[in-house]
């Protein structure tokens, strides 16, 4: 199976400042920036009491640490640091 597109991608980090400084540094843009919680993200992301601070980069979205609730569960997957 190959990819025949990619639409965006999500990373979640413990730093979003650094993240950010990082990623500008490569030459990316801030597109937007948003704080987001409640039923809908619950729901999308399969987990309850989701709160997190995100930012849109051109295709990409960094995001924060998702809580201890959502650490808890998605426990067993690396984070950017």
């Amino acid at each position: 199976m190959t990819i025949k597109r990619l639409d965006h991608i999500s990373v979640v980090v413990d730093d979003l400042a650094a993240a950010l400084d990082f990623f500008t540094t490569l030459g990316m843009t801030i597109e937007g920036k948003a704080a987001v919680e409640g039923p809908w993200v619950d729901r999308v992301n399969g987990l309850e009491g989701v709160q997190v601070d995100i930012v849109m980069m051109r295709r990409w979205t960094l995001s924060n640490d998702l809580g201890p609730t959502c650490r808890q569960a998605l426990g067993h997957l690396s984070t950017m640091t």
